[in-house]
């Protein structure tokens, strides 16, 4: 059975339903799907894909814009995915 995101590539939108990705971190056990970028679940775009690496800070510096990544891996197959967020990032600081 293949996974989803294999399918993912630059130009689509996902969804994460895990948090971590959302604060900025980088999430290497997501639970990620592809949305139409119209769904307002769509938490992120994908700007670009790597193939045959987990690397995700040199991979996506080539990328202006992307915020995080993720990175899926099973057996000898793996890759990751740059995102761009397409919500507000949540702030650590609160204005009153």
């Amino acid at each position: 059975m293949h996974h989803f995101h294999s399918f993912a590539k630059a130009g689509d939108c996902v969804h994460n339903s895990s948090p971590l990705a959302m604060s900025g971190l980088n999430d290497n056990n997501p639970d990620v799907k592809v949305v139409p970028c119209s769904d307002p679940q769509a938490d992120a775009r994908v700007v670009g894909r790597a193939d045959d690496t987990t690397d995700g800070e040199a991979e996506c510096r080539k990328y202006p814009g992307a915020h995080s990544y993720f990175t899926y891996k099973r057996g000898s197959d793996k890759y990751l995915l740059c995102l761009t967020s397409l919500k507000p990032r949540p702030k650590l600081t609160f204005t009153p």
